[in-house]
């Protein structure tokens, strides 16, 4: 096999001297039949197998495929005009530029050697070039204590006036995808052409602004309330709008802004890889838990079961608590911090997995799969003597079972109406809703947007017991930006367990 000069000057060039882009793609073995590398760049373009969309506009020049020791395949391409920019800061000389080209696909990158020392400052200056086939990922491998570094001032201002050119032919002009509202889906299921995915260029950060990156998004049963233009407590979607949707973002770059560079944030980030803002409307992510904990049993839905169990629900050590979407973000929690507070806990949920999980991880004290059928018989033998909280985020025929099982001064909560969406928006009475005179009970719904100012103090209790082990949640993470639709339509088919996210 015979050995390319530049793959020879980087195997022969000290370890301190190196800062290679690496730019991940789809997963592909050793080519059979092919042993002697390299293999010119303008045949590898046209091997459609490898590169389903080509390479044109992103990669030209003179470039080979060739193996090295630690990489199962690489392709180092020589000076192109988008990398006269990293060449200046690597400080090589600019026909020395390498970028590999390794095997991984975009949910399970290759991790070569290193490649956890991650440089933060050099993430944004690579965005333009990340996307070969539209999957790849890129990370910047930093090798300790490089030849010449530039201020992270310095390379913001360079990567500015690169972005400013507005030269788009051969990738420089920094571009990002979003999710938009192509549709609405009254009265129906979920489908591919509710969205579109959009192609937009970057924002750029101004004074007292950040950059954020989306890492994770999550998914709410409202967010399809939302896409309907149903009447509701906010504005909908416009058509042709991001798509609107908590996430978690990570702070890449700073003109001044409320949190540094590395900072995993919290908020209204909509289905976007990356966005600017001040900081109003995001928290930081606990630094001693996953950041997409903030999405989940920390966020909305651990939010949510706080405010309705304890703010409405009223617990007093002993009660008979029932919870309907039991299973879900946030009827989990719900449930368990019942079982806290002293009370005998049953869930509603759908399936024998989630039901086990509820009874055998979650403490729940009794589980009805409401699949089975017959959910009032079981209530009524697992409650003979009535529920004394009733936690709802189903709404319909589950919603009356529970009403026909209510205590003397039994609390409902109405949390959700997950039903309705598969009745068309059309949210039907409660048969059993005269049950609440002839119990005297009281029947409340709420809105957790309202309680906005609350929410640090009920987050700070939400993080003592998780971290004192009495708060157990799951996740149903899915991966790739490109999941997000079938991640927000797995809710109304019960697919998820636990906190849907999508890990971008």
């Amino acid at each position: 096999m015979r050995q390319h000069p530049l793959d020879q000057r980087l195997r022969l060039a000290p370890a301190h001297d190196l800062l290679l882009p690496i730019f991940i793609v789809g997963q592909r073995q050793s080519p059979e039949g092919e042993p002697d590398f390299p293999v010119a760049l303008p045949d590898l373009v046209q091997r459609q197998q490898m590169f389903q969309r080509g390479l044109g506009g992103h990669m030209r020049g003179d470039g080979v495929l060739h193996p090295l020791s630690s990489v199962p395949q690489c392709l180092l391409i020589g000076h192109q005009q988008q990398f006269g920019l990293v060449a200046e800061i690597v400080g090589y000389d600019r026909r020395a530029i390498a970028c590999l080209l390794c095997n991984g696909t975009h949910t399970h990158p290759f991790n070569p050697p290193l490649g956890d020392q991650f440089d933060r400052n050099f993430h944004n200056l690579f965005a333009p070039l990340r996307m070969i086939d539209n999957q790849g990922h890129v990370l910047a491998l930093q090798m300790a204590g490089r030849r010449r570094r530039l201020p992270e001032s310095a390379v913001v201002a360079q990567r500015r006036r690169h972005d400013n050119s507005g030269n788009r032919q051969n990738g420089s002009r920094m571009d990002m995808r979003q999710w938009q509202l192509a549709d609405r889906p009254v009265g129906r299921a979920l489908v591919d052409g509710d969205f579109r995915l959009a192609d937009i260029p970057m924002p750029m950060p101004g004074e007292g602004q950040m950059l954020l990156a989306v890492r994770w998004l999550g998914f709410e049963p409202a967010q399809k309330g939302w896409m309907e233009n149903f009447g509701g407590y906010v504005a909908p979607i416009e058509l042709g709008d991001v798509m609107r949707g908590m996430g978690v973002a990570e702070v890449v770059e700073s003109r001044g802004g409320r949190w540094p560079v590395g900072t995993m944030v919290a908020g209204m980030t909509g289905w976007t890889e990356y966005l600017v803002n001040d900081g109003d409307g995001f928290d930081i992510c606990h630094p001693d838990l996953p950041p997409h904990a903030m999405l989940g049993v920390l966020g909305i839905p651990g939010l949510t079961a706080w405010h309705g169990f304890y703010n409405i629900g009223r617990p007093v050590a002993g009660d008979v608590v029932v919870v309907s979407g039991a299973a879900g973000a946030t009827g989990s929690v719900a449930g368990q911090l019942a079982k806290v507070a002293g009370c005998h806990v049953i869930g509603i949920a759908g399936g024998p997995d989630k039901c086990a999980w509820l009874t055998q991880e979650a403490g729940f004290d009794a589980a009805i799969d409401y699949r089975e059928g017959k959910v009032a018989e079981q209530l009524k033998a697992l409650a003979p003597k009535g529920c004394d909280i009733v936690y709802d985020n189903v709404g319909g025929a589950v919603l009356d079972a529970m009403l026909a099982r209510l205590a003397i001064g039994a609390r409902v909560v109405l949390c959700g109406g997950i039903s309705r969406y598969e009745q068309g928006g059309q949210i039907a009475g409660p048969g059993n809703y005269f049950n609440l005179i002839l119990r005297r009970a009281r029947m409340e719904g709420f809105i957790i947007l309202d309680q906005q100012p609350h929410w640090p103090a009920m987050r700070d209790r939400l993080v003592a017991l998780v971290l004192a082990d009495k708060l157990r949640w799951q996740v149903d993470e899915q991966q790739g930006f490109e999941a997000a639709p079938a991640a927000l339509a797995r809710l109304f088919t019960g697919a998820n367990r636990g906190k849907q996210i999508v890990k971008l």
